[in-house]
Parts: C-alpha cells; structure tokens; sequence
C-alpha cells in the first residue's frame, strides 16, 4: 500500500545503521559528476564532450542506483563493489542510454506545450529504470508504456512525497551540500519503496500482470499498454 509515511519510514529502517555503502556511492557519483564539468571550461570540444560524458553516466547510474536500492531493501550487506560490477557491466550501456533518451526526449516534448505537462509526465515516467533493474529483458519502451499505467492515480503521490523532502533539502543546502550525501540516499531508498508499492497496486487491480514485469508481454498484449 503507497502511504508517504510508511514509505519513508521503511526506508529509515533499512539504512539504519547502513548508511556507509549509499553515502559512498553518491560521493563517487557526485565527484565523477565533478570531474565532468570540469571539462565543461574547454571550449566547444569539451563541452561537447561533457555533455555526452554527462548523459552516459547519468543513463548508467540511473539503472543501476534504481537496482541497487531495490535489492538494498532486503540485504543491506551489499558493499560499494555490487554497485560498481553493475555499473561496469557494458550490457547494460545499450537499454540505459535508450531509456534515459525516452524519458528526456518525451519530458522535454511535453514541456514544450507548458512546464505543468512536462513535470506530470515526469512523474509518469518516474517508474522506467526501477523496471529494468528488475528484469533486463523489459526493452526501454516497454518499461515506458508500463511505468504510464502503474501510475495513473500515482503522480500526485509521488509529487506530494517529494515535496516531503523540501525541508532536508534546504538543510542540505545550509550544510553546504554535505547534507545530500544522507539526504539522496533516504529519497532514492523511500522512491524504491515507492516503485514496489506501486507494482503490488498494479498487480492487484490488474493494471499489469505478472508477464508484463517478467518481459513475457506478447507482442498484441504490449500494444494494449499504449
């Protein structure tokens, strides 16, 4: 069942105590994300080049932070390496960049005709790379279509759980970004925890069926999940 209060405290109970493996690996991300920019002062190449640099570590750690969270959730033993193996694995380079192009291409068009469609279509989206974590051979697309139906009903939801977090975010921002390091960790375990909850309602009103998340979706049944 999604209630914000409950999400949020589960996701409490898991880094309890655990919060060494998640707060390394926003570190890392957060100084590769660094070292990036930093190539962004070289004219014309290196912006170039840090824009594309940008979108393939943002594709990869999308996937693969949704997947470590998921699994996070049940065995909070996962050190820092489970992290980087996956992130490392280049199989999963193809369906990340294609999923993140999705997502960012079909936003961005929405936000075209005002910023309110954009952000709810977001929302609508939110859902795609916690799919893939759990089942790889779900294409880009699928998890797209899929993530549309699960969260119908949802967005407000999740609009309303992420407002929950404005006032860690400005502490955060108070503690000169230091703050972030615990505050991403608690989102992305809480969102997790979002994602699942989410899945369970789609099973139980029949929104989605257990084929669709194990990629066994016929080829007329994906048709039905425009």
């Amino acid at each position: 069942m999604f209630e914000r209060k409950v999400l949020k405290r589960n996701a409490k109970d898991v880094l309890k105590s655990h919060y060494g493996t998640p707060v390394l690996i926003t570190f890392v991300i957060c100084v590769l994300y660094l070292l990036v920019d930093l190539t962004n002062f070289i004219p014309v190449i290196g912006q170039i080049l840090c824009v594309i640099t940008s979108f393939l570590l943002l594709s990869i750690f999308d996937y693969t932070t949704a997947k470590f969270y998921l699994k996070y959730r049940t065995d909070n033993s996962l050190k820092f390496k489970n992290f980087w193996n996956e992130a490392n694995k280049m199989d999963i380079v193809g369906p990340s960049l294609l999923a993140e192009f999705r997502r960012l291409i079909f936003t961005f068009l929405w936000s075209l005709l005002l910023i309110i469609p954009g952000i709810i279509k977001s929302y609508s989206y939110s859902q795609m790379f916690f799919i893939l974590a759990e089942n790889k051979n779900i294409s880009p697309k699928m998890a797209q279509k899929m993530s549309i139906k699960m969260n119908k009903g949802f967005k407000g939801k999740l609009f309303v759980l992420d407002l929950s977090f404005l006032g860690w975010f400005l502490l955060c921002c108070l503690s000169l970004g230091i703050g972030f390091l615990w505050l991403i960790p608690y989102t992305m375990q809480t969102k997790a925890n979002a994602y699942l909850a989410i899945k369970e309602e789609a099973l139980k009103s029949g929104v989605l069926t257990e084929s669709d998340f194990t990629g066994e979706t016929s080829a007329d049944e994906t048709k039905g999940l425009d």
